[in-house]
This record gives C-alpha cells, sequence and structure tokens, in this order.
C-alpha cells in the first residue's frame, strides 16, 4: 500500500464516529439487498432460459409436435 493511501485510511478511522459508523452500516446493508435482488432476478432469468431450453429440446425430438406446427400454418 503507497503511503497516500495509508494516510486516507489513518484519516478516515480517525474521522470515525458513532453517526459515520451507523451511516456506513446503513449504506453496506442497502448495498447487500440490492445484492441479494440481484441474485434472485439472475437466478429467475437462469430458470426461465432452462424452461425454454427444455421447450426448445422438446419441439425437436417430439415429431408429433413438429407437424401439428407446420399444418396449422
Amino acid at each position: 500500500m503507497e503511503a497516500f493511501d495509508l494516510f486516507n485510511c489513518f484519516q478516515l478511522l480517525h474521522n470515525m464516529n458513532d453517526k459515520t459508523i451507523k451511516e456506513r452500516i446503513a449504506k453496506l446493508e442497502a448495498q447487500r439487498a440490492q445484492m441479494i435482488s440481484n441474485v434472485h432476478a439472475i437466478e429467475g432469468a437462469i430458470q426461465d432460459c432452462k424452461f425454454w431450453l427444455e421447450e426448445v429440446s422438446r419441439t425437436k425430438n417430439n415429431d408429433n409436435v413438429v407437424k401439428i406446427a407446420k399444418e396449422k400454418k
């Protein structure tokens, strides 16, 4: 770590008080909540993709489905 970085760390620690620590905790908790939401959204998107991948696989493997789809046109 460079001297400037160490100075900034010491300065930050020196300026910490109950208020700044609580504000930091609140910010970190908000970031955590957002990250958890993002993970849930990603999991849902993956689940959706897997569902459609199975549907595409079924269509390719099942000649009847393909024939019915062609007859409707």
